[in-house]
């Protein structure tokens, strides 16, 4: 049960690292669209191009960690599952 409850905390840690990643990764996408959407209203395409060209990478890249962090979560469930059988098949003796 205890490494159960050690394996559960590492991916949690985990989870925490690849979140923030996503949501820095998120705000600079914000940025980008917003100086595109400035360009956009200027008819500047050619500084429209150089912010989107990032923007869709950033938006690229961050499929990685958000697949990451569905797997985590699903191994993390999985294990909080398993943690909560065994102790549910601890209190049995003492419930007889």
């Amino acid at each position: 049960m205890a490494a159960g409850y050690s394996q559960a905390i590492g991916m949690d840690t985990r989870l925490q690292r690849f979140d923030r990643a996503v949501a820095e990764n998120e705000e600079r996408i914000h940025d980008l669209n917003r100086q595109a959407q400035t360009y956009a209203t200027e008819y500047n395409y050619r500084k429209l191009n150089d912010v989107l060209k990032p923007a869709e990478r950033l938006q690229h890249h961050n499929t990685h960690p958000i697949k990451i962090i569905e797997r985590t979560e699903s191994k993390l469930s999985s294990i909080a599952k398993q943690v909560a059988e065994e102790v549910k098949q601890a209190e049995k003796p003492n419930q007889v």
